[in-house]
């Protein structure tokens, strides 16, 4: 068959017109993405105006001592920097690990644990030695609510061994396992020694570490909800107090945990709360090394108000705040960066957030979001905001309108 040399010319005029086509809007696709990829990069302009003044720190002059929030985590410590015995206040990280591998709600009645006579012989053992206990007996059933309050309010050292016993099989695994929690805390300046009760003097820490472990302490429901208790109801012995005396004369103190024996003297772990016209902040301040626990406690209070002093309330970020602006070639007009929230927080007076930008280089329309205001304390993002880009951009020529907006 053949083909009429005019219907093939026509039939490749076709082809080529297509394929040209092709082409034409491949460039115009690919020139427009460029062109957006690469014309609209942000210019910033801020300018921080939160402001610092450092007053004094009361800072015991012995031992080694720390002060821990949520945002800072650890913000500063004095004196030693080496191990100490904890005493008592390993009795947090028993409670941590405890929850941690067997968790409960906030005065949950279950599990029971069903104590025997390995327990009652760890009760004479601490009652013959000096060390703090709650009576227990064979048979007797106990809540794990029941038996965190036991630990962490009188800080019975018997029934700290006999739960960590009960949730790990054996204080050797107990022993395992908080090394390996404490290392996913990211600390590694804690030894837990052959007990779970900090009474014998194997078991060490930092103050550093201590604040660090507190703040964990503060922010698990259940245990926050046990620390700040001043009293409670357990079976066999009935009424139990909590041995930090601090609870019943400020309503700022919300814990933690005491500690006091020969080798560590006093020790102190204290959780207060500080408020600045509704807005509030947890605050961490450890005490090791001193003269005995009374000691501790009120030079970790005195610490805590100097932290407070440290601190002031301010707006970081503003609403609608101008940031900075896209600039485009071509054009006179800019689209200007804008915060869509505000934020405020507590700053430590030595240490203020930093200000950075995660922001899109790409093409923009009217009110578009393209990215994000990062507030950062040491590197460790604390808030992210978004921001918009507000403003229009209008081109005289036509076809500039096409390719850039």
């Amino acid at each position: 068959m053949r083909v009429d040399k005019k219907q093939h010319s026509h039939l490749g005029l076709i082809i080529a017109i297509i394929i040209s086509l092709i082409i034409i809007v491949s460039i115009f696709i690919a020139a427009r993405f460029y062109l957006r990829k690469s014309i609209y990069k942000p210019t910033i302009t801020y300018s921080s105006t939160v402001t610092s003044q450092q007053e004094n720190i009361s800072w015991p002059h012995y031992g080694q001592s720390a002060i821990a929030t949520d945002d800072y985590g650890n913000i500063e410590d004095y004196g030693s920097k080496q191990q100490q015995p904890t005493a008592s206040t390993a009795k947090i990280i028993t409670a941590l690990a405890i929850l941690q591998e067997k968790p409960i709600s906030v005065n949950s009645d279950i599990p029971n644990v069903v104590l025997g006579q390995s327990d009652v012989d760890l009760y004479t053992y601490y009652a013959s030695h000096n060390g703090s206990n709650v009576k227990v007996v064979a048979g007797e059933s106990i809540t794990e609510y029941q038996a965190l309050e036991a630990i962490m309010l009188p800080s019975s050292n018997n029934m700290a061994d006999s739960m960590a016993i009960w949730a790990f099989g054996s204080l050797t695994n107990y022993q395992k396992y908080a090394t390996k929690m404490l290392k996913s805390f990211g600390l590694s300046n804690t030894t837990i020694g052959i007990d779970a009760c900090g009474f014998s003097a194997t078991t060490k820490s930092t103050a550093h570490d201590l604040a660090i472990i507190g703040l964990k302490a503060l922010n698990n429901p259940v245990l926050a909800s046990i620390v700040k208790q001043q009293s409670a109801i357990i079976p066999v012995v009935g009424a139990i107090n909590n041995v930090n005396q601090l609870l019943k004369d400020h309503n700022d103190i919300i814990g933690i945990k005491t500690g006091n024996t020969d080798e560590a003297g006093g020790v102190f772990v204290l959780g207060g709360v500080q408020d600045f016209d509704g807005h509030k902040q947890n605050i961490v301040t450890v005490v090791m090394g001193a003269a005995d626990v009374s000691t501790a406690q009120n030079d970790a209070y005195s610490l805590f108000n100097s932290a407070e002093q440290n601190f002031k309330y301010q707006k970081i970020i503003s609403t609608n705040q101008n940031m900075g602006y896209y600039s485009v070639p071509l054009s006179s007009d800019k689209y200007y960066i804008k915060t869509k929230s505000d934020y405020s927080m507590f700053v430590w007076s030595s240490t203020v957030p930093s200000i950075e930008f995660e922001l899109k280089s790409i093409h923009i329309n009217t009110n578009d979001d393209v990215g994000y205001v990062l507030v950062k304390l040491n590197q460790k993002l604390i808030k992210k905001i978004p921001v918009t880009a507000a403003g229009s951009i209008e081109y005289n020529n036509p076809l500039l309108n096409i390719l850039f907006k």
